[in-house]
């Protein structure tokens, strides 16, 4: 049975970030149910799809996202096995003119994200299951910014990659924080690169972005971006960005001026990638990269409310 694994679209908050920053089991929520809508997209230069490290700042406000046939939902699972209780959940199709429900079953412990199985509710109500003899991990708990694994499965033979955190904006649906990890496995006589962004919002793709490779020569020839937007039926998704021209910061040349009460949280070129910045006294900022014809500020204010501004440079 061909599985439903997809992308998903969801979202980020800040973009506090460490040396060595990890990635615990603690990142996301399990919510009761969301609801989830699939779009593709063409424009992908926000992405910075191979980019690698931390503070991306990938703003997909202004992407434009053409809606295609398919809604899936994602819902708790009161699963029979102790350890997975209060942690699994299940993934279900709603696609085409079937009433078939094609599903996957999730769990999520303190080590790691674990597809399971896979099944379909026939439209007589009858439930075929599948379950895998051993579960397939999509992600490892604690896993370092940086590091690799390999995972030789019924699912899929391939290594996966932490390559980047940061914050993640979606086009109406505000700010979230988000990591990024690359998949790489064989299919057929193709090699395959299967870039995935996942928010604190839910443990499933928000963002899919597959590169596709020929073995014999490794030249990529296809690549195919899908994204879904997700509607949390039980929290309210608003952007926490203010928008407020009266605070906006001033560039001159390479300085950074802030107003009074603010202090820098990070600055971005328009292709997603955190510019280097070092601090001259309490409200100016060097920017030391070379400057793109447009950068994104975000700051925050002594309350806690955060700004965000894109400034023109003039040069």
């Amino acid at each position: 049975m061909k599985t439903l694994f997809t992308a998903l679209l969801i979202l980020v908050s800040t973009l506090e970030t460490n040396a060595q920053e990890i990635l615990e089991r603690s990142f996301f929520a399990m919510k009761d149910t969301v609801t989830i809508f699939k779009y593709e997209t063409f424009d992908l230069w926000q992405l910075n799809v191979r980019g690698e490290g931390e503070g991306f700042y990938w703003d997909c406000s202004n992407m434009l996202f053409i809606p295609v046939e398919g809604k899936y939902e994602i819902t708790k699972y009161k699963d029979t096995i102790p350890d997975f209780r209060d942690n699994s959940f299940l993934l279900t199709a709603y696609e085409g003119g079937s009433n078939d429900k094609v599903y996957e079953l999730y769990s999520m412990n303190d080590h790691a994200l674990l597809f399971r199985g896979f099944g379909i509710v026939n439209e007589d109500g009858s439930n075929i299951y599948r379950p895998y003899d051993k579960p397939y991990s999509f992600l490892r708990f604690p896993w370092t910014l940086g590091s690799t694994f390999s995972e030789n499965h019924q699912f899929r033979n391939s290594t996966r990659t932490y390559m980047a955190s940061g914050t993640l904006v979606l086009p109406g649906r505000g700010t979230y924080r988000a990591v990024k990890i690359r998949d790489s496995y064989p299919d057929g006589n193709s090699m395959v690169n299967e870039y995935s962004w996942y928010i604190d919002s839910i443990p499933y793709p928000v963002i899919r972005v597959t590169d596709r490779f020929q073995k014999v020569d490794s030249s990529s020839f296809n690549t195919v971006s899908e994204f879904f937007l997700t509607k949390a039926t039980t929290t309210d998704i608003k952007d926490s960005y203010v928008h407020n021209t009266e605070v906006a910061p001033k560039l001159m040349g390479n300085v950074l001026t802030l107003q009074s009460g603010f202090s820098l949280i990070g600055a971005y070129s328009i292709d997603g990638s955190q510019l280097r910045i070092s601090q001259v006294n309490d409200a100016e900022y060097a920017i030391e990269s070379s400057l793109p014809s447009h950068i994104c500020i975000i700051m925050r204010k002594e309350q806690g409310d955060i700004h965000r501004h894109i400034l023109p440079v003039q040069k």
